[in-house]
């Protein structure tokens, strides 16, 4: 119905060999910055796996205001891997599986053409680990948009 929205995407990552990508917890191991850097996954020359996407979202649509609610689910389809100090490629464990984001949308519409958008993303479930870094506890984002 036209209250509902469904949608599927892929993520694939096309250039990544040979890349710079990386995050080395090691060169802070001297500072005081050590115990919050260790935290999270080392990443030298990450190969990224792709992500199959699945989101759903119901509309309340009202004059001027409209709002969206749904479910972001994300399959990261492999496990991430990345180069160890010693050289050695190493699988990310626990990078593969299934990320689930509850997004909330506030819209308002100055005409017929053009409004502003206010998204709020929430994480309700998360891989072990994730090495690329594309994982947060929230985002928000405020937007102006025109459509022609």
């Amino acid at each position: 119905t036209k209250n509902w929205l469904f949608a599927t995407g892929l993520q694939y990552p096309l250039f990544q060999n040979p890349n710079q990508n990386q995050f080395l917890w090691g060169v802070w191991k001297d500072t005081d910055k050590f115990s919050y850097f260790s935290n999270y996954p080392r990443g030298k020359a990450l190969m990224r796996m792709p992500d199959i996407m699945f989101r759903i979202e119901r509309s309340f649509r009202f004059s001027r205001f409209s709002w969206h609610t749904g479910l972001l689910n994300i399959i990261h389809t492999a496990e991430d891997v990345f180069t160890a100090p010693n050289g050695s490629r190493i699988r990310a464990t626990g990078s593969a599986g299934l990320v689930v984001n509850l997004l909330n949308t506030l819209e308002y519409k100055f005409s017929v053409s053009n409004g502003v958008r206010f998204v709020y993303g929430q994480k309700l479930r998360n891989n072990d680990i994730s090495p690329s870094g594309l994982s947060r506890e929230y985002v928000l984002s405020l937007s102006y948009f025109q459509q022609f």
